[in-house]
């Protein structure tokens, strides 16, 4: 990882708090050994439910790998009882 930048959003009344974090990524597959860098962004959300994600990765095929979840450990599954 480098070229990392992250940024704060307060809550209001429209969005929930948000960190977000922006950083480019050289990796290498071992499954394959495709190689290369991609820019990531990391949204991390904090709900009343817990904390959710969005994981936005563009590799230099210009192809866009979305991810969407909760992070583990942070649902609050008495909301459900």
């Amino acid at each position: 990882m480098y070229s990392t930048e992250s940024t704060k959003r307060k809550e209001t009344y429209e969005t929930y708090e948000a960190d977000i974090f922006y950083f480019n990524w050289r990796y290498i597959n071992t499954y394959d050994e495709k190689k290369g860098t991609a820019k990531v962004q990391l949204v991390k959300i904090y709900k009343p439910q817990g904390i959710a994600f969005v994981l936005k990765i563009i590799p230099e095929n210009l192809d866009i790998i979305i991810y969407k979840g909760y992070m583990e450990g942070t649902i609050d599954f008495s909301n459900y009882d």
